[in-house]
This record gives C-alpha cells, structure tokens and sequence, in this order.
C-alpha cells in the first residue's frame, strides 16, 4: 500500500506540473494515472447561493470612472457622473506680459485598441473598448464648488475621506455647480484618432504635427465669457498663492463636474482612463512682442504658450440607479431559484460550496462537507484522491434575460476579499482584458442566436487549498465583471455585517447585469449550479 502512494505522491507531482502549462490538463491527468494504475471519476457536491443587493460602494480615487446612461433591459436605468479634482504641472507660473487665452482643451482619453487597419486618409482606426449602449446623452461640464477632502474629519483626519457611489444623494453635486464650461445635447464618443494640426509657417497650409488616441476632447472655453473666466482663473492670479501649490489650488479651484442625462430614456456609458497622461485640460494662450528693426520698423510677433492642468487628486464616481424593480436580498439559508447579478452599485451572488447533503451510491445521505473530506484525504491528512480539476457552471435564465449579457464573471473569497486562487495561477493578458484568465473564468458560452448559455469557472486551486492546505471554506462572492484583470477592493457602505463587505473594482466598472438559476428544488435540474470536483485514485 506504501508503495501505491508512493507512486500516487509521484503522479501527482507530475500533474501538478502540467497544470501549470496545460489549459487541458484534465484530460492530460486523467490518461497518465490510467495508464499507472488509477481511476478517474467524478462528484457533484451540492453548492448554494442566494442574491445580495449591494449598498452604495466606495467610488473615491479609482484609476477609471464611468460617464453616461445605460438601459439594462431587464434592470433599468444607470445614470454615472464623475466629480474631479484638478491640479496644475506646475507652479508659481509666469505668463508674461498681457498674456491672450486661446483656448482650453479638455482631454480625457477613452480605453480603445488600434485595429491595425486605416481610412482612406491614413488614419489609424480604433475600437472603443468599453462602450455601453449605442444612443447619445446629454452632456455637461460644469465648475465643481464642493471641496473634496483628503482626511476624513470623524476620524481626527487620521483616515483617508472615502466618497461613495451615492454621493448625489447624500452630497448632491448639482447643487455645487459653478460656471458651466461645455453642453452637448446629443452627445456620443468618438472612435476616430485625434489629429493635431499647425499651420506651417512657409506654406500657410495645416499639417498633422501629432496623433492622439480617441478622446473626449473638448474646448472649455468656446464663448468670450468663458474666456474671461479662464483668463481671471490663471493670468488674474499669477503671483497669488493660489498658483503656488497643489493644497491652495484645490482650495481655490475645486474641479470639474462630468454631469450626464437620458435622452429619451436611454443613452450609452463609456469608461474614461484617469491613469493616462493625457488626461488634463490645457491652457493655450499667447503674447505679443513688438520687434523694432535696424530702420526703426516695429513689427509683432505672437509668442504662443501652453499650461497644462492634469486631472489628478479627489475623483468620485457618482451612480444613480432608477430599477426596473427592487433589488432582492436573497435566501441565506435555503438558496435562491433566481441569482440577480448587476454591475456598479448593484447586487451579486453569495455562494456557500458543499452546502447540503451528498447522496451516495447506496443511496445514503451524508454532510455534503463531511463526505467531501472524508472521500478524499485520510485521517493523517494523507490524500485518498487526486483532485484534477473542480469547476462551477451556472445557467443564464434565458426566460428573464435577452442578449446583453456581460461576457465574464468573477469570483472571490468573502473573506479574505481577495480572487479565488485559480485566478492568480492563470494567465493575464494585459492588453486584451477580454482575452485574460481565461482559464479561471470562461466568457460567456451563447447558443447560435446569440443568446447566453453558462459561466464556466475553475476553482481546483481553491479546492486544493481547502483539501490538502486546511483552508476555510468560505463563503464567495460572484459579481459580473468588464475587466477581470481590475481587482482593486472597494468598501461597501454601511458594510459591518458580513459576509459581503468588499466588491473588486471590475464589478463596479461594469454597468451590464444578468439573471442566473440557483439551486433550489424549483430549479429545473439541468439548469441548477453545477458544482463538480474530477478526481484520480489508484486501483484497489
């Protein structure tokens, strides 16, 4: 018998090696212990979730914010603003002698990918990655006057000031307007790539001297009143404090306000990149210089200049929800038929693995956690089985929900507030979040109309922890995701009682929703959670 765990404990090893370089390894495993002498076969543990509505979420500081409207078409309406502190590059600035505001361009670029093909001008194409509904909004800046924090005051100023998702409704920005700087009635993101033109000085002609990627790009300073806004703002105060560091500036200037509005109640939200350098405002200004020559001729010369204004400090991302219906706080001792799964501040799915009673194959009832245990690890913790791959599966109701599914899930440890181990063994794709840990999470599986099937998760890692590393097993959490890559914790209000008191930041960043069987005896069998561990064992 020592000699058959030997060569189980070698097999394993070799498994385990493979995992590492094998999407496939299941299959891989299951093959090399056959042929050493082992069988293959498999469990279905019962597992049980219910829904969790969320409370406002912690949207102060986060690297991307969402802007606009999206109709979920079985949730409703998400309405998303952003408050931004702004600071200057530099200071104690000297704008010479009766400087000339030309301009102040606003630039917040958008997440998008080159597409590798051009138009008919040379132009690269770009596909806006995270866009959100296809119909304009309403857009407006305006001058934010609320003073956002650094140190919450509760706290002696000994705390980070955290802002939440509801902040609207307990701040309520639109009272702490200032000047409007831009309106655009039938606003709707661009795609096309930003070209910047002079004039050159010889030929009088404009020529493309830069290439921008796609952006929210706008002039804050169209009209003469708002020049002189900007004009007083900077050139007004060019040896005051206010200009001569980042803490009084703030204080002076608190901002911008991103608010947005439906048009015929609907419209489309989009993801802004804060983190790029590029996202600032600009403020393009010159002077004239008179130049006297040896006959005594004077003439003018214009010196331009920039100053720029990066859009770093105090963000929040405000959220405002007007449902379909009221979000359910689910069953947390039976389960729920229905798991409701919505983005941003909205609600998620609690799942408790092994949580029932396994029947064997005589047809005894036994502890679900218990008979796990049992079956795979002896009473020295010494492995009876080889687990070669658990996973999760479950089911899109295709009665309640049609087409705008979000195309990945994810899943985390509620305790620990941290992503299942699976994902930190998989693969990430910086670049392509959509092609990234797809081992872990698989994107949404759809039938030939286009319609979503399953969710597909891989959590043998975690069950190898809670098997052969005595790790609890806790409570998860299932939240939809845009970038799975982005798991950033973000407090949840009022969050004391557990289980859920933390979401990754990708199911903040995601407006879309879904509907999901759970596992109650309504639930037709096929479509309940699937929760099942593969195993290798030797031979009797």
């Amino acid at each position: 018998m020592k000699n058959t765990f030997l060569k189980f404990s070698v097999a394993c090893l070799a498994i385990l090696t493979f995992v590492a370089c094998d999407k496939d390894y299941n299959t891989l495993g299951a093959d090399i212990l056959t042929d050493q002498g082992f069988t293959t076969s498999s469990y279905k543990f019962p597992a049980l979730a219910y829904s969790k509505k969320l409370n406002p979420v912690r949207s102060s500081n986060i690297n991307s914010a969402l802007l606009g409207v999206y109709k979920d078409p079985v949730y409703g309406l998400t309405t998303s603003h952003i408050v931004t502190q702004v600071t200057p590059a530099s200071f104690n600035p000297n704008f010479g002698t009766e400087p000339v505001l030309d301009s102040v361009v606003l630039n917040v670029p958008y997440f998008s990918t080159k597409t590798g093909e051009t138009d008919e001008n040379g132009n690269s194409l770009y596909k806006l990655d995270s866009l959100f509904g296809s119909n304009p909004i309403k857009l407006s800046i305006y001058q934010n006057t609320y003073f956002l924090r650094d140190l919450d005051p509760t706290t002696n100023l000994e705390e980070v000031q955290l802002y939440y998702s509801n902040a609207n409704q307990t701040i309520n920005f639109n009272n702490f307007t200032g000047q409007l700087f831009y309106e655009n009635e039938e606003f709707y993101p661009s795609s096309k790539e930003i070209l910047i033109l002079e004039e050159d000085e010889e030929t009088g002609e404009e020529e493309v001297v830069e290439r921008k990627q796609p952006a929210l790009r706008v002039n804050l300073a169209e009209t003469d009143a708002l020049k002189t806004f900007w004009e007083n703002l900077f050139f007004g105060n060019q040896d005051n404090p206010e200009l001569s560091n980042a803490n009084l500036f703030k204080e002076f200037f608190r901002g911008l306000y991103f608010k947005t509005e439906a048009l015929n109640d609907d419209g489309h939200m989009l993801m802004l990149n804060f983190t790029n350098s590029g996202a600032n405002f600009t403020v393009y200004y010159h002077t004239v210089t008179t130049l006297t020559d040896e006959d005594g001729n004077e003439t003018e010369q214009i010196n331009t200049y920039e100053y720029p204004v990066n859009l770093v400090g105090n963000k929040v991302n405000l959220i405002e929800n007007n449902f379909n219906f009221t979000l359910p706080d689910g069953d947390e001792t039976l389960g729920d038929e229905t798991l409701y799964l919505k983005g941003t501040e909205g609600s998620m799915a609690v799942v408790k693995l092994f949580d029932g009673t396994y029947i064997d194959t005589e047809g005894v009832e036994h502890e679900a956690y218990e008979y796990f245990t049992n079956a795979f690890k002896n009473s020295d913790g010494s492995p009876k089985k080889l687990v070669n791959e658990a996973n999760l599966i479950f089911y899109v109701n295709q009665n309640i929900v049609n087409g705008q599914e979000p195309e990945r899930v994810m899943l985390y440890d509620l305790k620990n507030n941290i992503p299942v181990a699976d994902y930190y063994f998989d693969l990430q794709n910086v670049n392509d979040p959509n092609n990234s840990k797809l081992n872990f999470s698989r994107p949404l599986e759809r039938d030939e109309d286009e319609n979503g099937i399953r969710y597909k998760l891989r959590i043998t890692e975690h069950i190898n922890n809670i098997l052969l590393r005595d790790s609890t097993n806790v409570d998860l959490g299932l939240v939809v995701s845009t970038n799975i890559n982005v798991i950033d914790r973000l407090k949840i209000a009022d969050s004391d009682q557990e289980p859920v008191t933390t979401v990754p930041l990708c199911q903040f960043l995601s407006p879309r929703g879904t509907v999901l069987y759970g596992n109650t005896s309504n639930v037709p069998e096929d479509k309940r959670i699937a929760f099942e561990i593969f195993f290798s064992e030797p031979k009797e």
